[in-house]
């Protein structure tokens, strides 16, 4: 990984090395998580609508097969 110093960027191109591209998942450090205090993410997270969006495409593609 290339490391370049802020002081070597111009200004107007920080923006674009800070933030993540499209489609690019930024994700918390394992380290991060393990410094907060309390129930982690997974525990609020209501998955049920990825759930069934999942068993909808299976169905889909196992029609399209037979």
């Amino acid at each position: 990984r290339a490391r370049i110093l802020e002081v070597d960027t111009l200004p107007q191109s920080r923006p674009l090395l800070a933030t993540p591209r499209p489609g690019c998942e930024v994700e918390e450090s394992y380290a991060a998580a393990a410094r907060r205090q309390g129930p982690t993410m997974a525990h609020g997270v209501n998955c049920s609508y990825m759930e069934t969006r999942l068993q909808d495409m299976e169905r889909r593609m196992m029609a399209a097969l037979e």
